[in-house]
């Protein structure tokens, strides 16, 4: 099941990146602005590289800045973060996850929440206040039976994330 991963950092502005084909387990991204700055309104395909095995989760939480998380072929959770100048390189996160991560900016806030089902079909929660990540892996429970899907995340309100996921009940 994979899925790109899309986010927007500014009005115009748009950034999917999504996991190679095959035995290609790299990330791919574009961005579309507008047509402003490219011959068309889309980008070149460029990779940033890394050995994955599942579908990106990216955040944008602020202008010019974007965050992508996977799980690594180790069922760890790696990222990268682009500060407006340049990418910086893979960085794991730990925790062992089967499933995609999910991430959210915490709107009005330069907070990302990342969240995982855990191996015990729980979701676990991990967040990077702009400069550090909050220490290791916290439970925030399973629904009945357990999660049996990749967590969805989304802030709509100040500082607020809400987090889906289907149940063992389905």
């Amino acid at each position: 099941d994979e899925s790109p991963g899309a986010a927007s950092w500014g009005p115009s502005r748009l950034d999917v990146f999504w996991r190679g084909n095959g035995d290609d387990a790299a990330i791919y991204r574009r961005w579309w602005d507008g047509g402003t700055k490219h011959p068309g309104p889309w980008s070149n395909v460029v990779t940033l590289g890394g050995a994955t095995s599942s579908s990106p989760a990216v955040a944008a939480p602020a202008a010019k800045r974007l965050e992508v998380y996977v799980r690594g072929i180790d069922n760890a959770v790696w990222h990268r973060r682009y500060d407006g100048t340049a990418w910086a390189g893979w960085s794991p996160l730990g925790g062992m996850t089967y499933a995609s991560p999910a991430a959210s900016p915490r709107r009005g806030t330069s907070i990302v929440d990342v969240f995982i089902r855990g191996t015990d079909n729980a979701i676990y929660h991990r967040y990077r206040n702009g400069t550090t990540w909050s220490t290791g892996w916290a439970s925030i429970g399973a629904p009945p039976g357990g999660a049996s899907s990749a967590p969805a995340a989304v802030s709509n309100g100040a500082g607020r994330v809400d987090v889906f996921v289907r149940g063992g009940d389905s």
